[in-house]
């Protein structure tokens, strides 16, 4: 397979491929992104007790994005090479394709981590840019249209994810509730005492976090994000059969009865928007 060669006319078709690419994957992510729509609350209920709603949130939103970019620029290597040289060599394009989705181990370890989102899946755009041309180029020597088009395609994979840090940074929350509710309502329900996460119970029903309401029963809510103990409080919450709802799902969370200085409260947990 030749190179490409540096006359004028070569890197118009260089230029052009590219251009191809950047077009392809924005096209090709885009229908990802609409398509994997439904797959942002099973990545947030896969990391939910590792990261906390917030963390597991933002994973849901970066991961969605990624997963739509990789399918994008993946087709989009494909298709510069088929237009170029049809299915000569394809197995090698394959290949060197393939450490797209293989390299989104970087994010997920970097999301595990606890580094920056918007660190980690840049960290995975930069290892696909490196790792796929150099396949290309100095291991499999192939010169085809699959490398202007996919690195044409990495501009907006980058764009993608910004748009998706501007979701991760706005309009979302999840907040405890604490209603208190007459001892008589209690019933044979068991009722817990939120020991096992003493300091998540302390800032829960610290009086900065309580009203009482028009019927003379209190009322706590502690907001989780941005809160430093936010993993705990998940946790504790879960071993009492609450989950906070992923924003927008609307499924119930469950509830738990607990008590505190003599009186009894139903135990809840909310998305809300900002």
């Amino acid at each position: 397979m030749a190179e490409w060669p540096t006359t004028a006319r070569s890197v118009a078709v260089v230029a052009g491929y590219a251009l191809l690419g950047a077009v392809l994957t924005a096209a090709l992510g885009l229908a990802a992104l609409f398509v994997l729509t439904g797959i942002q609350p099973h990545l947030y209920d896969a990391l939910y007790l590792t990261l906390g709603p917030s963390g597991a949130t933002g994973f849901a939103i970066f991961g969605h994005f990624a997963l739509a970019g990789m399918v994008g620029i993946v087709l989009t290597g494909l298709a510069g090479h088929v237009l170029s040289d049809r299915t000569n060599h394809l197995r090698e394009v394959g290949i060197a394709l393939a450490a797209v989705p293989v390299l989104l181990v970087l994010f997920v370890a970097a999301s595990l981590a606890d580094v920056a989102f918007l660190g980690g899946i840049l960290l995975w755009v930069v290892a696909i840019a490196v790792a796929v041309p150099a396949l290309l180029w100095f291991h499999f020597d192939l010169h085809s249209g699959a490398l202007p088009a996919f690195l044409g395609g990495v501009p907006v994979i980058v764009l993608m994810l910004l748009l998706a840090g501007v979701g991760v940074g706005w309009g979302w929350g999840y907040v405890v509730t604490a209603q208190e509710i007459p001892a008589g309502d209690v019933g044979e329900e068991p009722v817990a005492t939120l020991d096992d996460a003493p300091e998540v119970k302390e800032d829960l029903f610290a009086d900065r976090n309580c009203e009482t309401t028009a019927d003379g029963l209190e009322r706590c809510q502690l907001m989780l994000r941005g809160y430093i103990r936010e993993k705990a409080a998940a946790q504790s919450l879960a071993s009492h059969g609450v989950r906070c709802p992923y924003e927008g799902t609307f499924r119930d969370s469950g509830s738990f009865v607990a008590s505190h200085d003599d009186r009894y409260y139903r135990v809840t947990c909310q998305a809300h928007g900002d």
